[in-house]
């Protein structure tokens, strides 16, 4: 079975031998998002950015994903199909104390590109491990840095809110901010300029578009 790492070494690889310099590497997962909310898939929504992504790269036509937001993750972290790394069902073990990827089993991409140069960030949704009780989690799971929304697999009210007055764990401090997603975005243009003199993989899980929603700062007092 080709799985993600073969894929990832010819492309680290072959960059290599071709520009003398590995590519940096951003991989953004929105949750909850269909294609019929993108423009350049006949969307009547306006999505600018995404569809010049389209015009100037790749765009799918057809794929496949699991049903389940934590599911697909796993997936794409590991390059397992559900069935070898063992996380088949939306259950609730990171809530109650189990987890649903885990480093001493499995090893993600993120563990392969840092093992050869590549500096690493995660910033966004987590929700696959209680890192309470798992403070070097992410660590092993192979982002050097981290910047998160944990969810309720920690138990605390203040982290049940993505949003507004949510609390997010930063490198290992977790701290209450006023919007999750721009202080989430902030370390991550932080992080991509420290970094841009080396290989870096920026994994962006965001929190956005996935529900219960509510107001951007930019729409603060609307009505949705």
């Amino acid at each position: 079975m080709i799985n993600i790492f073969s894929v990832l070494s010819v492309c680290v690889i072959a960059t290599t031998v071709l520009s003398a310099e590995p590519p940096n590497i951003v991989l953004i997962l929105a949750d909850d998002v269909g294609c019929d909310w993108v423009g350049c898939y006949g969307s009547p929504h306006h999505t600018p950015s995404i569809d010049r992504l389209s015009r100037e790269g790749v765009r799918y036509e057809t794929a496949w994903s699991a049903s389940h937001g934590m599911l697909s993750r796993v997936t794409l972290l590991t390059g397992q199909y559900p069935f070898r790394h063992e996380s088949t069902q939306p259950d609730n073990r990171p809530h109650s104390g189990g987890e649903s990827l885990r480093w001493k089993r499995l090893v993600t991409f993120p563990r392969f590109l840092q093992d050869n140069g590549y500096a690493t960030a995660i910033g966004g949704n987590w929700q696959m491990s209680r890192l309470g009780d798992q403070p070097y989690a992410l660590q092993h799971l192979g982002f050097g840095e981290h910047c998160v929304w944990t969810g309720t697999a920690d138990n605390q009210p203040e982290a049940q809110e993505r949003y507004w007055g949510g609390s997010l764990m930063t490198n290992g401090k977790r701290e209450r901010v006023s919007y999750c997603p721009d202080s989430i975005n902030s370390f991550l243009i932080e992080f991509a300029q420290r970094e841009r003199s080396k290989p870096f993989l920026i994994y962006y899980p965001m929190l956005l578009a996935h529900g219960p929603h509510s107001t951007t700062p930019l729409h603060k007092g609307s009505n949705l």
